[in-house]
């Protein structure tokens, strides 16, 4: 069947259509304005009704509006489709450089297929069978930014003049487009901002004022321009304070770490690496206040706790495990490592209220109690008990590991109400050297997502294990470093090196 002719005034010769050049100015000034009157929809709404209006301007039987995706610049995702469902696209999303889609968001320039084969594109009536004979894909842009990407098809070729016409239209819709993308990211990010909600809740009438104006003075870029500094000084204001009050609990949290020169005085060698995956960390390690020189029957209690987490919730939790052997230790007097874990275990499951019945708390802790006492052969007879961490140490200048107990602290539903775990007894003479970490250290991956692992930390020990401990800190530093290179740091690292 053939198309009938009345499929569209913009079929006509270019010389027919240059006598409309008056009307086309008059229409695009039209588009402004229906603009103005429609920027207060939601994305998808909108993009479908630009779809509409274009479409039944320049006769197009079908289109499909990709915009920008909210965190990704360089992805996009159709929001609004004409002429068919969401549900019948084979390619709903598209990134640069991908296809004729991500061509044309790369390259910044239009591209029209025109006078397609009739087998190329069809489409199905219940009387017939008709070909698309045009597809046009145009970037819409503002200020050299592709912030969506239109896909028209029309049944009947476009002249020079209507193509040219309707990319006119498009290239008047990227301040709106842009500024819509704009709001729906400056929504995101107040919503998002939790720990300043009511000082952000205080500014977001102001806001979206500013932006409202934005929108009604699209013609004015300059303003446009301004404006947005404005919020955007607003954000870095409210980031600020939000990163002051983080620096102030990592100066808490630090001041609740225990003086790493005790260890000097307690035994002839240490090093003690911790290094935070954010400002504030998850890792905390934890002495007890007595110790065996001035009682030598009184043990000296390490413990080294990786907390659920990482950054301010992490820091939260190591807060509330310091406190926890706190009690059990310097004030219950509870020595036994297996009995400080049990009641570590129960201690978090009744401050976070974790058997509460509509409790969906799974936060705790993974851990590592060492308890200390000399011997009679100068050395010290050490226990050891482990939630789901393991010790490493040297005797005899063999590496030996103990594996502790495959049990997690606290855990809510996840786990049981109480626990129990196993001492590890071992002795180290003078000269031997013991490692405690957690788990961050192994953990750490390089670009290629490849953990440092077991067999590297096992190896690069035992390369340097008889070498002062402070040595041996910076060359595990510098091994991990060179093993992550520009990779990102996964978790909280915490290593403790003593040498007896």
């Amino acid at each position: 069947m053939e198309v009938n002719q009345t499929f569209g005034h913009w079929y006509k010769q270019d010389t027919a259509y240059s006598n409309t050049t008056e009307a086309n100015a008059t229409s695009q000034v039209s588009f402004e304005h229906w603009l103005r009157l429609h920027t207060s929809q939601d994305l998808d709404e909108f993009t479908y009704d630009v779809l509409a209006y274009i479409a039944e301007e320049s006769q197009a039987y079908r289109g499909v509006f990709f915009t920008q995706q909210q965190n990704k610049s360089e992805c996009y995702e159709a929001t609004g489709v004409y002429g068919l469902h969401k549900s019948q696209l084979i390619q709903p999303t598209f990134t640069f450089e991908e296809g004729v889609l991500g061509e044309v968001a790369h390259s910044q320039t239009p591209k029209v297929f025109n006078h397609l084969p009739p087998q190329a594109i069809q489409v199905d009536f219940v009387s017939a069978n008709i070909s698309t004979s045009c597809v046009m894909i145009l970037p819409v842009l503002f200020n050299k930014v592709v912030y969506g990407v239109l896909e028209l098809y029309y049944f009947q070729p476009l002249n020079q003049a209507a193509q040219t016409e309707v990319i006119k239209l498009t290239s008047i819709l990227g301040a709106t487009l842009q500024g819509m993308l704009d709001y729906r990211k400056n929504k995101y990010l107040l919503v998002q901002s939790d720990e300043h909600r009511e000082q952000i809740l205080s500014q977001r009438d102001e806001m979206e004022q500013t932006i409202e104006k934005l929108f009604e003075t699209q013609t004015a870029l300059e303003k446009q321009k301004q404006r947005t500094e404005i919020a955007f000084n607003n954000f870095k204001s409210t980031n600020k304070r939000l990163m002051e009050s983080i620096k102030y609990a990592k100066s808490v949290q630090k001041a609740l770490l225990p003086d790493n020169e005790r260890l000097g005085e307690l035994f002839s060698d240490y090093f003690v690496a911790y290094q935070p995956k954010d400002v504030v960390s998850g890792d905390f390690y934890w002495f007890s206040k007595a110790s065996f020189v001035h009682k030598p029957t009184t043990p000296f209690i390490l413990a080294v706790i990786d907390c659920t987490g990482h950054g301010v919730p992490g820091g939260f939790m190591s807060m509330v495990g310091n406190a926890l052997l706190h009690e059990i230790v310097n004030i219950k007097q509870v020595t036994d490592p297996a009995k400080i874990l049990s009641l570590l275990h129960r201690g978090i499951r009744d401050i976070l209220r974790q058997e509460e019945v509509d409790s969906t708390n799974h936060d705790g802790m993974e851990a590592t109690i060492c308890r200390f006492l000399p011997n009679t052969q100068g050395g010290f007879n050490i226990t050891f008990a482990g939630a789901k961490h393991q010790l490493y140490y040297f005797q005899q200048g063999k590496l030996k590991q103990i594996r502790g107990d495959r049990k997690f602290l606290g855990g809510g539903e996840l786990q049981v109400p109480h626990l129990t775990f196993h001492n590890h007894s071992f002795s180290l003479q003078k000269g031997e050297v013991l490692y405690l970490s957690t788990d961050g250290l192994i953990d750490t991956c390089n670009p290629a997502r490849r953990k440092y692992g077991t067999k590297r930390w096992e190896k690069i020990i035992q390369s340097c294990f008889e070498k002062p401990l402070n040595a041996q800190k910076h060359i595990i530093i510098k091994d991990v470093l060179n093993f992550k290179q520009d990779g990102e740091q996964r978790d909280d690292i915490t290593c403790i090196s003593i040498r007896v």
